[in-house]
C-alpha cells in the first residue's frame, strides 16, 4: 500500500495487501533414443555420445519455444483479458481503419511510446510502479534495426538531428525467429523483471536442466537413452512489457 501522511501524535493507519494468481500446469517433455550393441561397438569417433550430450542444447530450445510461446499465444490472464489488451494499457496496433494509426517502427519514436505506456502502469494500491524498460523483443528481421538504434550516437526525428537519450542506448536486443513465424513486425519492450515481472519460467523441483536416464536392455543389446524435462512458461503480470504491431 502506498505511504499516507502522519499527523503529529496521530496513530499510523493499517495499510491491506493485495494478490493475484496466475495458474500454469508443469508438463513433460521427453525423447528416448535406441542405440544398438553393433553400433556402439563401431562408434570410433564418439559421435553417439556426443549425440546424446545435446539434450542441453534440447532443453534450451525448449525454453525458448515456451517462453516466447507465451508472447506470440497472447492468452488471457487471471482477470478474463489476454495478456496485451486494450485495458491493460500494454497494446498498440495499427493498420487500416484502427484509431492507433500507423506502425510503432523500431526507433526512438517507437520506443518512446512503448515506454510512455509502460511507465503509466499503476499497482493494485493505485501507486505508478515506475518500471524501468530494459529489453526490446523483437523478431529476427528487426534485430539489425533494432542494434543500429541502440548503437546509434543521433536519430533524425522530423525536428532534426538529436542525441540518441541514454536509456536506450541502455537497452538489450533479445531477437528470435519464433516470433517471425507470427509476425517479422510486432516488437516488445519489457521492464526490468525485479520490478515488473511478465514471464516465469518454472521447473519440477527446481531442476533447471534435463535428466538423461541410460538403460540397458539385456534381451535385445540395446542401449536406451531416455531425455525428460518438466517444465512449464506462464505470464505472471502485465505491467512490464507493452506490444507494438
Amino acid at each position: 500500500p502506498g505511504l499516507e501522511k502522519k499527523l503529529e501524535g496521530g496513530e499510523t493507519k493499517h495499510g491491506s495487501l493485495s494478490e493475484h494468481a496466475e495458474t500454469y500446469q508443469i508438463e513433460t517433455f521427453a525423447r528416448m533414443i535406441a542405440l544398438s550393441r553393433e553400433l556402439l561397438a563401431n562408434d570410433n569417433l564418439g559421435a553417439i555420445q556426443a549425440a546424446v550430450l545435446t539434450a542441453a542444447n534440447a532443453a534450451a530450445r525448449l525454453e525458448r519455444d515456451l517462453v516466447f510461446g507465451v508472447l506470440t499465444t497472447n492468452a488471457a490472464l487471471s482477470d478474463g483479458k489476454a495478456l496485451f489488451h486494450d485495458d491493460h494499457g500494454n497494446f498498440y496496433e495499427s493498420g487500416t481503419g484502427s484509431p492507433a494509426g500507423p506502425r510503432a517502427a523500431m526507433d526512438v519514436d517507437g520506443l518512446n511510446l512503448a515506454r510512455r505506456k509502460m511507465r503509466l502502469q499503476k499497482d493494485s494500491s493505485g501507486g505508478y510502479l515506475l518500471s524501468i524498460p530494459r529489453y526490446i523483443v523483437c523478431p529476427v528481421a528487426l534485430e539489425s534495426d533494432a542494434e543500429a538504434l541502440i548503437g546509434s550516437l543521433t536519430y533524425q526525428p522530423t525536428s532534426g538531428e538529436m542525441t540518441t537519450p541514454k536509456w536506450v542506448k541502455g537497452l538489450q536486443v533479445i531477437a528470435d525467429p519464433r516470433l517471425d513465424e507470427v509476425s517479422d513486425l510486432d516488437w516488445y519492450l519489457l521492464s526490468e523483471t525485479s520490478v515488473a515481472p511478465v514471464i516465469r519460467l518454472v521447473f519440477l523441483n527446481g531442476a533447471r536442466g534435463p535428466t538423461v536416464e541410460s538403460e540397458w536392455d539385456f534381451s535385445r543389446d540395446v542401449m536406451l537413452h531416455k531425455v525428460r524435462m518438466d517444465i512449464a512458461a506462464c505470464a505472471v503480470g502485465y505491467a512490464g512489457a507493452v506490444k507494438l504491431g
